[in-house]
């Protein structure tokens, strides 16, 4: 199916989604060397995977209506299997940008899909639980 894909994983639609072990850029936190931070960033972020401090950030896009490309995305982690639906729903009025959070073992994805003339970009932010600065403060005091 068209704009089928999972992220995070090498499953996809065939179409140059990004697998697991494709690293796309310099591998350097999103926000370094932008000006105006994380959200100018995302703006300026090309279709691959890159790397956070905390996980990564990936964009993938794909032609078709938001409607077909987000229950692409929906199909894509009820395939996989082992996740936890937190939210899904618009973010604006008119309709033209969706968004899901995803709970999986030891990662939450939040995903988005903003409709262009013809096609959709998904971007999907990964935040890993032992990558996250407080996973290891928590460790400590379990200890």
């Amino acid at each position: 199916m068209q704009g089928q894909w999972i992220p995070g994983t090498d499953q996809g639609d065939g179409q140059g989604t990004p697998g697991a072990g494709d690293v796309s850029g310099d591998g350097s936190p999103l926000d370094e060397g932008t000006e105006g931070g994380s959200a100018a960033a995302l703006s300026q972020l090309e279709d691959g995977r890159h790397e956070t401090d905390t996980g990564y950030v990936e964009q993938e896009t794909l032609e078709g209506e938001l409607p077909q490309v987000a229950t692409g995305v929906v199909e894509g982690y009820r395939d996989q299997g082992s996740c936890v639906f937190v939210r899904s729903g618009y973010l604006d009025m008119f309709g033209k940008v969706w968004s899901c959070t995803v709970s999986g073992d030891g990662w939450v994805d939040t995903c988005l899909v903003s409709e262009g003339e013809g096609a959709c970009v998904v971007r999907t932010v990964r935040m890993e639980a032992e990558r996250m600065p407080l996973s290891g403060i928590l460790a400590a005091e379990g200890s």
